[in-house]
C-alpha cells in the first residue's frame, strides 16, 4: 500500500468514527456476537433503548438481549467518547462472574474491542487508554468513591443495595452540569411499588408494541392471569391475555399446541409471524406518561424471538402451587411484579388482633406471663414490650400467645433501662447493629437476661437461635423468624392494644416476603423493605425471640428442644 493510500485509509477511518453518535451504529460496526456481526434483527427494542440518552430505566423479563445492550453502551462510551463507565451488579461475586462470562467473551470475539483495552487482568477494572470500565458490586462503596465516570449502568437493580442509585449519581456528578451523562437502571421486577417497578411507574412507562401482521394495528403481547382476566375458550383452551394455554398438564403433549393471540383482531399469531414483525419499521414504544422526565421501558419475554408460546405455557402451569416458582415465572419471564397472598401482613388480620383494651388498662406486671422487650436501633430506639403466656407445649413458640403491652421510641440507650424496670421484664433483646458497642453495654447492665441479635440469611437450622462464644450475642435466621412473627397474626396468637400508634401497622406491612436468586442461582425466600421504616417489625421479632430465650432459662430446657 502506497503512503498516499495509507493516509487516505486512515483519514477515512477517522471520518467514519467521527460520524458515530449512536450506540447502535457502533455496535453494528464493531461488535461480534456468537461468531456473527452484531445486529438488531428480531430485537428492535434493543436498538431503541441503545440510543436513549440521559437517565432511564428498563423493567424487563429475561432473555431479551439487554445485557449485550449494556455492554454495547459501555464500549461505545469508552471507545468513541474516551470516558469511563461504571457497571454495577448486586454483589461482587456477581460482578466477577459477569466479567468472566460476558465481558471477557465480548473481548475475545471482537478484534476491535480487544485492541481497545490495554489492561484487563483485573476483574473489576478494565483499562482502555485514559478511560476504564469498572465492574463492581453494589455494596462496594469504598471502591466506588474513587471512581469518576460519565455513564453508570445498574444491572438487577431490585437486588442491589438500597443506596446504589444515589451512589451512581454521585459518581457521574461532574458530567451532570453539561447533561452529558447516562444512567441506565435495568431489572426484573419483584414487588409492587418497589425498586424498578416504582421507578417505572414514575417514568414515561413506555411499552413495546408491533404492527399486527393480520390487520396492521399496533398491538402488544401481555400475560394476564387475574381471576377476572382468564377467559375459557373452546374445549381445554384458556386465554391469559395474549397467550392461549392448551390443556392443564404441563407434561402432556397437548401443551405444545399453546399459541399467541392478538388483542386487535383476535387472530392466532404464530411464532414465525411474531419474529417477522420484530423489525425496526414495524416496532415502537408507546408511553403512558409522555410528560415525565425519566424514560422508562417495559419489555417481557413473550416477544423474545427464542421463546415460543408453549414454553411460557408450560412454565406457568409448572409454577402453579409453588410460590417460589411462580415468583420466578412472573418476575423473570413475564417481567411482572408478584406478591403472594401471604407475603405481607393484611389489614384484616391486624385489625382482628386489636383488642378493646387500651395501654392504660393493661397492668405492667402480669402474673404467670413472661414479659420481654425488643429494641431496634436506628436514629431512634424503637421498642416493643410483650407478655407471653407460659406453656409446656411441644412447640412453645407456635402455641404461646403474645400480648403487646406497649410500643414507642426512645432517644438514649439508658432510657431502655427505665422501660425494663417499669415493666419488671424478664428478658431483653436488642439489635446488634449499627451501635454494637452501645448494645453490648446495655446487655451488660442486664447480665444473663439480655442478648444482642445478629441476623443471617439461610441458616441450616432455620429457626434455631445459635449462640456464639460472645456471651451476649445471638444469631438467628431473619426470614424464618419474620415468618414466625407474621404467622401469629394469621393464627390469632397475638393481641394488640386498641390505641396502638398509627405507625405500627405500616412498619409491620413494610416487610414483604418474596423470592430471589441467591449466589448459587437458587430461589430463596427473603423479606424486602418496601417503605422507609420497618423498625417496629424488627422490635416485635426481638421481643418474640426474647420470649424463647427467657423460657429456655426459666424452664431449664435446652433451646434446641423448644423450637
Amino acid at each position: 500500500m502506497s503512503l498516499r493510500n495509507a493516509v487516505l485509509k486512515n483519514m477515512s477511518g477517522k471520518f467514519k468514527r467521527a460520524g458515530i453518535s449512536k450506540t447502535s451504529q457502533w455496535a453494528e460496526l464493531y461488535r461480534v456476537l456468537d461468531g456473527k456481526p452484531y445486529g438488531f434483527e428480531n430485537y428492535p427494542w434493543a436498538k431503541i433503548i441503545s440510543d436513549t440518552k440521559g437517565e432511564f430505566c428498563v423493567m424487563k423479563g429475561s432473555q431479551i438481549g439487554l445485557t449485550q445492550l449494556c455492554l454495547n453502551r459501555s464500549f461505545k462510551t469508552i471507545d468513541i467518547d474516551k470516558d469511563s463507565v461504571l457497571y454495577i451488579l448486586p454483589t461482587l461475586p456477581m460482578a466477577n462472574r459477569f466479567a468472566d462470562t460476558k465481558f471477557d467473551p465480548a473481548i475475545e470475539e471482537s478484534p476491535h474491542i480487544r485492541n481497545m483495552f490495554t489492561e484487563v487482568n483485573s476483574k473489576t477494572t478494565k483499562v482502555a487508554g485514559k478511560a476504564a470500565l469498572f465492574i463492581l458490586g453494589s455494596k462496594s462503596r469504598a471502591d466506588m468513591k474513587g471512581v469518576n465516570v460519565r455513564d453508570v449502568y445498574i444491572d438487577e437493580y431490585d437486588e442491589c443495595d438500597d443506596n446504589v442509585l444515589k451512589l451512581a449519581r454521585e459518581r457521574c456528578s461532574s458530567f451532570m452540569e453539561n447533561k452529558e451523562h447516562n444512567i441506565g437502571i435495568f431489572s426484573t421486577p419483584t414487588l409492587p411499588n418497589y425498586g424498578i417497578h416504582e421507578m417505572f411507574t414514575k417514568s414515561t412507562a413506555s411499552r413495546f408494541q408491533f404492527l399486527c401482521p393480520h390487520c396492521d394495528s399496533w398491538t402488544e403481547l401481555e400475560f394476564l392471569d387475574g381471576d377476572d382476566q382468564i377467559v375459557e375458550l373452546k374445549g381445554d383452551e384458556k386465554r391469559y391475555g395474549n397467550l392461549v394455554i392448551c390443556g392443564e398438564d404441563p407434561e402432556m403433549p397437548r401443551i405444545l399446541d399453546s399459541y399467541y393471540i392478538t388483542s386487535c383482531c383476535n387472530k392466532v399469531l404464530t411464532h414465525e409471524q411474531k419474529k417477522s414483525v420484530l423489525t425496526i419499521p414495524t416496532s415502537r414504544f408507546v408511553s403512558d406518561n409522555p410528560d415525565r422526565l425519566i424514560e422508562g421501558f417495559y419489555v417481557n419475554q413473550l416477544v423474545s424471538p427464542t421463546v415460543t408460546a408453549d414454553i411460557i405455557a408450560r412454565n406457568y402451569l409448572q409454577a402453579l402451587g409453588d410460590p417460589a416458582a411462580m415468583t420466578e415465572f412472573k418476575n423473570h419471564q413475564i417481567g411482572h411484579v408478584h406478591e403472594d397472598k401471604e407475603a405481607s401482613l393484611r389489614w384484616a388480620d391486624f385489625e382482628e388482633a386489636m383488642t378493646k383494651s387500651a395501654y392504660s388498662s393493661i397492668p405492667h406486671g402480669v402474673p404467670n406471663r413472661l414479659i420481654t422487650i425488643g429494641v431496634d436501633v436506628g436514629k431512634k430506639l424503637t421498642y416493643v414490650v410483650c407478655a407471653f403466656q407460659l406453656n409446656k407445649s411441644a412447640n412453645i413458640f407456635k402455641s404461646s400467645h403474645c400480648q403487646v403491652l406497649e410500643v414507642g421510641e426512645l432517644d438514649h440507650f439508658t432510657d431502655v433501662d427505665v422501660v425494663f424496670k417499669r415493666f419488671r421484664a424478664h428478658f431483653l433483646v436488642v439489635d446488634a447493629q449499627p451501635e454494637r458497642r452501645k448494645s453490648m453495654e446495655l446487655c451488660e447492665r442486664f447480665p444473663t437476661i439480655s442478648k444482642m441479635c445478629f441476623y443471617v440469611q439461610g441458616q441450616k437450622n432455620s429457626k434455631e437461635a445459635q449462640t456464639p462464644e460472645e456471651s451476649y450475642a445471638v444469631t438467628v435466621d431473619r426470614t424464618s423468624w419474620l415468618d414466625g412473627v407474621y404467622q401469629r397474626f394469621r393464627n390469632k396468637t397475638i393481641s394488640i392494644p386498641s390505641d396502638i400508634t398509627p405507625q405500627f401497622y405500616p412498619q409491620l406491612k413494610s416487610l414483604v416476603k418474596t423470592y430471589k436468586l441467591d449466589r448459587y442461582d437458587e430461589m430463596k425466600a427473603t423479606y424486602v423493605k418496601t417503605n422507609k421504616n420497618d423498625h417496629y417489625a424488627h422490635a416485635l421479632l426481638y421481643a418474640n425471640l426474647g420470649f424463647v430465650l427467657s423460657y429456655s432459662i426459666k424452664m431449664n430446657i435446652p433451646l434446641a428442644d423448644i423450637l
